[in-house]
């Protein structure tokens, strides 16, 4: 039977266009759906006023364009999830589909690292590397961190 359970976390976004500071920041609140098959979801959202970035200058929200489908197995401690979000942004809306997993990526002098699913105490630390699509972003390159927990615990 499927469960629910709230994430609560931070993301960290870098990328190669001319930011006053990185990185970019924010909360992420989402609710996620697990099932015993190894698969787990998030539906469509806008991430709202948890989901802004804090960029200088600008008032960016973000939201959650299709679902999230990802993967998790707590006995080998892996966990990954496919994003495809948009970005509301002053000159010209831009999206992002990313892959978001355990790995370690680079940009420049910029990285992001995740880490093995925490089955114990439901926390994930994923990270991934993608190319903005569309409007003002359109053609730079990105990472993405995310660090947080779910609750209740899915892998309890």
């Amino acid at each position: 039977m499927p469960t629910t359970h709230a994430f609560t976390g931070n993301v960290r976004l870098f990328t190669d266009y001319d930011l006053a500071s990185q990185p970019a920041t924010g909360a992420l609140p989402l609710q996620a759906t697990f099932d015993a098959e190894g698969r787990w979801r998030v539906e469509p959202q806008d991430f709202g006023d948890g989901g802004r970035f804090d960029i200088p200058s600008a008032n960016v929200s973000i939201s959650l364009r299709e679902a999230a489908i990802g993967r998790h197995d707590s006995a080998t401690a892996e966990i990954d999830v496919v994003l495809s979000c948009a970005f509301d942004l002053p000159l010209g809306d831009s999206t992002l589909q990313i892959q978001l997993d355990p790995g370690t990526y680079t940009l420049d002098a910029y990285s992001v690292a995740g880490a093995p699913l925490d089955a114990g105490t439901g926390r994930v630390r994923l990270a991934g590397a993608g190319n903005f699509k569309h409007g003002m972003l359109n053609g730079y390159r990105c990472l993405v961190e995310v660090d947080g927990s779910f609750t209740p615990n899915p892998w309890a």
